[in-house]
């Protein structure tokens, strides 16, 4: 059986248009909150979206540190319907993070972010998952926001390079990172090793945008 649980980092005010206000949680009420859900069950994996602040970056190391379990880090520095949603410098609030991410997932304009390397190409990918890689232990850079008629997910991990290519949907949908940093982190819950939970993942995603449906999710 699975059980899922969450953990609140911030409040926020936003529509289509985008994101009007950010309120974080307190750290104290977060660690509050984390200290009554491990004391009635241990966890399989931890998918963190939205780090607003300092504050909350040292709360979650916390969580991360005493849960001992699969992590995946996904970077929601901007909403997609526009507007910050990092209070903090997003480097200094994530980076904490990383010795203990087991798959970071930024975009391509995240990892920018991150590295400080232009991404225009599979080349620049490439350059800035190798950077990456040296803080965390692997790194999948979805390609969705790099211009052309296939979107390409590079992943980085145990010294490897795989790439997942799909051609590029006209659907435009809100969420699509978040959703699919949380099919991976189901998928390792469930024992699969990370290759094959990125792949099946990316396939759950494109479904998702595709037919608007969540067949095969997390199922098995």
């Amino acid at each position: 059986m699975c059980i899922r649980d969450r953990l609140l980092t911030a409040i926020t005010q936003q529509n289509d248009a985008g994101v009007k206000t950010v309120k974080p949680v307190s750290p104290n009420y977060l660690l509050k909150q984390w200290s009554l859900l491990k004391k009635e069950r241990s966890y399989s994996a931890i998918k963190v979206g939205l780090v607003p602040d300092m504050g909350s970056s040292e709360a979650v190391k916390t969580i991360l540190s005493e849960a001992g379990c699969p992590s995946v880090v996904d970077t929601p520095f901007f909403a997609s319907s526009g507007g910050k949603l990092v209070l903090d410098d997003p480097v200094k609030v994530y980076e904490p993070l990383f010795p203990l991410t087991s798959l970071l997932t930024p975009n391509a304009g995240e990892a920018e972010t991150l590295t400080k390397i232009r991404i225009e190409n599979s080349k620049d990918v490439t350059e800035a998952g190798h950077a990456l890689t040296k803080m965390c232990r692997a790194v999948l850079i979805k390609g969705g926001h790099i211009d052309g008629e296939y979107v390409t997910d590079t992943l980085f991990a145990e010294g490897k390079i795989r790439t997942f290519s799909h051609k590029r949907s006209n659907v435009q949908k809100r969420g699509t990172g978040c959703f699919l940093s949380s099919s991976i982190a189901g998928n390792l819950a469930r024992g699969l090793d990370l290759e094959t939970a990125v792949d099946e993942s990316i396939k759950s995603t494109i479904n998702y945008i595709t037919e608007g449906n969540l067949l095969n999710i997390n199922k098995r």
